[in-house]
């Protein structure tokens, strides 16, 4: 495909967040500092550790405060939610064994849920390291507009038989106005792959169980580890 210079001029305004801690908001939010998960002048925020309603906080500090076009809102329902193990592994011996054993676990229950369209919970050693994805959706947010598009992807741990092809997002929303403007070239609607987006949300979940796994058993043995210390210790003070 050849590239306009136009097309390539237009390119080089487009400033990626990627997930850089932006503080240069303006107006009443003057002294935020706000992580996203991704974003260009849309910005993508996902809700698996804030709730909905810090998300539309979140909303009006990037529209309001920072001047986006559009703000992509996720919001993903884990339920149960995950709670640390409160009882101890048993004896670890090695550890990347124990690390392997548990991610084939999760392969065998990724690989159900994907080819099911269902999103159970991933359990392993009699714990939920994390609980039945049970809803998500998608909701698209403009400046200037206080109505929302929402997209369901996933209901009731299904998911959703009618996915969306598109988010209504427009080539222009990814450029200032007056970029957009000077360019005067034609505006498309971009395409969204909602079956694709479902499985890299399935597939997050199982990296988010196996790396909550590793955090764990990596701890115990830091522990584990810390007590031979201080026994060798007591051993050396009375001898």
């Amino acid at each position: 495909m050849t590239v306009s210079p136009r097309h390539q001029q237009l390119a080089s305004v487009i400033g990626w967040y990627g997930s850089t801690t932006t503080d240069d908001f303006g107006r009443a939010f003057e002294g935020s500092t706000k992580q996203p998960n991704g974003g260009v002048t849309v910005v993508v925020e996902v809700g698996f550790s804030e709730d909905y309603t810090s998300l539309c906080r979140s909303k009006d500090v990037w529209i309001d405060g920072h001047g986006v076009n559009v703000y992509n809102l996720v919001c993903l329902t884990e339920s149960p939610r995950f709670i640390n193990p409160t009882t101890e592994y048993g004896d670890i011996g090695d550890v990347d064994a124990a690390i392997a054993l548990m991610d084939n676990s999760i392969d065998e229950t990724l690989d159900l849920n994907l080819s099911n369209s269902r999103h159970a919970l991933f359990l392993y050693q009699g714990h939920k390291w994390t609980g039945e994805l049970k809803d998500a959706f998608i909701e698209i947010w403009r400046a200037g507009t206080s109505v929302s598009s929402k997209y369901d992807l996933i209901q009731n741990g299904h998911t959703c038989d009618d996915l969306p092809a598109t988010l209504g997002i427009k080539i222009s929303d990814l450029f200032p106005d007056n970029a957009w403007r000077a360019a005067n070239i034609p505006d498309e609607v971009i395409p969204f792959n909602g079956t694709l987006y479902v499985q890299d949300l399935t597939q997050a979940m199982a990296a988010t169980a196996l790396d909550r796994f590793k955090r764990f058993i990596k701890k115990e043995e830091d522990e584990e580890a810390g007590k031979e210390v201080v026994e060798v210790e007591e051993v050396v003070v009375e001898a």
